[in-house]
């Protein structure tokens, strides 16, 4: 930026960086959260995973065998 420049074209300068800036913000946003849906998927596909794969295991307590009762 020169002395010479106008007020107008330093705030049009100014303005066409917010612009950019915002641009940038919007972008990450979207990306920050597509990776919030993933995260949130796979937790729970993999919460899914765990109570399917065993459900007799809440109901019924782990025994210690070697233990006398």
């Amino acid at each position: 930026m020169s002395n010479t420049s106008s007020p107008q074209s330093h705030l049009d300068e100014i303005d066409a960086r917010q612009d950019d800036v915002l641009r940038q913000l919007d972008e990450l946003n979207v990306r920050v959260e597509g990776l919030i849906k993933e995260w949130t998927a796979a937790r729970h596909a993999g919460d899914e995973v765990e109570t399917t794969a065993n459900p007799q295991e809440e109901a019924a307590p782990a025994t210690n065998p070697l233990k006398p009762r």
